[in-house]
């Protein structure tokens, strides 16, 4: 009789490593994406049921006012 021995192999799960890159890239996305919204007309704003002040809190909430634009 013979017999055969197989070795069995666990998938890992890739370890989570902080990339400065992909940060950033995600970082400038939600920046350009808020930006939009901030940016958009207020009647646009009244068709998706946001107003003029959420749509300003999204972006300044997130990057602040002081940060990229002086009153």
């Amino acid at each position: 009789m013979t017999t055969s021995a197989t070795t069995a192999t666990t998938a890992t799960a890739p370890t989570a490593v902080f990339n400065p890159f992909n940060w950033l890239v995600r970082l400038e996305a939600a920046f350009r994406q808020a930006e939009q919204l901030k940016s958009t007309e207020d009647h646009h704003l009244r068709d998706m049921g946001i107003t003029r002040k959420q749509a300003d809190a999204v972006f300044y909430g997130r990057f602040g006012q002081h940060r990229y634009y002086s009153r």
